[in-house]
């Protein structure tokens, strides 16, 4: 699954949970973005601020990155192990210039410009 968007200096105004599914609030100046992630089985987000600036998220999966996939199943596996939720194929991976960090394992992206 690729993901086109470069999201680097976007702020993460807010998350909403839902079963099985995590969406992602972000703006750039004007613009706006929502990010649905459908699907999701297993999430860890850290330090949400409230200033939160994206440095890099990628999607990340077995088949392109197994090392880098296999690290972020074992950083989720370590708050959250998959006997509990299961799994999920892909992970969105964000690190922070400022604020929140995370992985969300998910099955499906939308990507909705506002």
């Amino acid at each position: 699954m690729s993901f086109e968007n470069d999201l680097h200096d976007w702020h993460i105004d807010g998350v909403m949970l839902a079963p099985s599914e995590i969406t992602l609030f972000l703006h750039l100046y004007e613009a706006r973005k929502r990010i649905r992630l459908g699907g999701a089985t297993r999430c860890l987000l850290n330090d949400f601020l409230v200033q939160n600036i994206i440095y890099e998220a990628k999607i990340v999966s077995a088949d392109e990155q197994p090392e880098l996939h296999g690290a972020e199943v074992a950083r989720l596996e370590a708050s959250y192990p998959a006997s509990l939720s299961g799994t999920a194929p892909n992970i969105l991976t964000i690190s922070a210039s400022v604020g929140l960090e995370g992985a969300i394992e998910f099955r499906d992206l939308e990507v909705i410009d506002l």
